[in-house]
């Protein structure tokens, strides 16, 4: 099943590593978002769910979902 990870940019090594790990190897989509999410307005927010869902888009658009 095709799957895709929103991770924040601080954990994308960390995500990495660990999809690395469990599935030896095998590539992972990770739509990366800025961090944090704590402390910030709801502007800010707003655009970089806006920045995740393009790349969503985006692997939607390459995947084969069928």
């Amino acid at each position: 099943m095709p799957t895709l990870t929103i991770c924040t940019t601080s954990f994308l090594p960390l995500a990495q590593l660990q999809f690395d790990t469990l599935t030896g190897g095998t590539p992972c989509a990770i739509a990366p978002i800025s961090h944090p999410f704590g402390g910030i307005t709801e502007e800010e927010l707003s655009a970089r769910i806006e920045s995740a869902w393009k790349g969503l888009e985006t692997w939607l658009a390459q995947v084969d979902v069928g």
